[in-house]
């Protein structure tokens, strides 16, 4: 049995759950963002007493390392990296886009599509990437001004999932009966599923030196 401590403070609804081997047992949530940082600790600690554990028994902690709001990276990666440093556990990094895509996939179960997550940025910008159903990378994640024809020629050949906080901008301009449009609908099942994963494959990061991914340096969107 492995329990995996997951943070996760990207986006405007922060959440720290407990997964046993890739089922979240234990989830505490908050949607003010401007609290995020005040949350952590608390939720952490709560989590921890009802799952009726000591932190000394976690296998890891994972933390989604972006993109999203730049306070919010700063808040879950700083925390996710002092507890693995003060309780010598492994480190794992996930994609906040990742996250979102394969959301998306458990929704649909399409293996013929491809999925597109999109986190907002400001005005007609997105943090986005497009993903296959095995999450391999279609287009390498970066920042993107929407535009009526984005993404054309890919839609023009797949069915395509947009999901994530920046796709109902996409939604409002576009008009293609290849784009689905997807509400998140369970991230911490999505993060407890990417993070078993890489902790069964050993895919760790070294904490000591892990920054977020911000794909552009300083994009203050998400605070207020």
């Amino acid at each position: 049995m492995s329990l995996i401590l997951h943070i996760d403070t990207s986006l405007e609804t922060a959440f720290v759950s407990i997964a046993k081997d890739a089922v979240p047992v234990v989830i505490k949530t908050n949607t003010v963002q401007k609290e995020h940082a005040g949350f952590v600790h608390k939720a952490v600690e709560e989590v921890i007493h009802e799952c009726g554990m000591r932190l000394s028994d976690l296998a890891a902690i994972a933390v989604t390392e972006g993109p999203g709001s730049y306070t919010g990276l700063r808040v879950g990666m700083s925390s996710a990296i002092g507890l693995c440093y003060a309780l010598k556990k492994p480190f794992i990094k996930i994609s906040t886009l990742k996250m979102i895509a394969q959301d998306a996939y458990l929704q649909a179960q399409d293996t013929d599509a491809l999925y597109c997550p999109m986190v907002d940025a400001r005005r007609m910008e997105v943090f986005t990437a497009m993903y296959d159903h095995e999450l391999n990378v279609i287009l390498k994640p970066m920042a993107m001004i929407l535009e009526d024809d984005s993404f054309k020629d890919s839609l023009e050949k797949h069915r395509i999932y947009f999901s994530g906080n920046g796709s109902s901008k996409f939604k409002n301009i576009l008009s293609e009966k290849n784009a689905v449009f997807l509400s998140s609908n369970n991230l911490p099942l999505s993060l407890s599923q990417l993070s078993y994963a890489a902790f069964l494959s050993s895919s760790f990061s070294n904490f000591t030196d892990s920054e977020p991914n911000y794909i552009k340096e300083y994009v203050n969107f998400g605070s207020k």
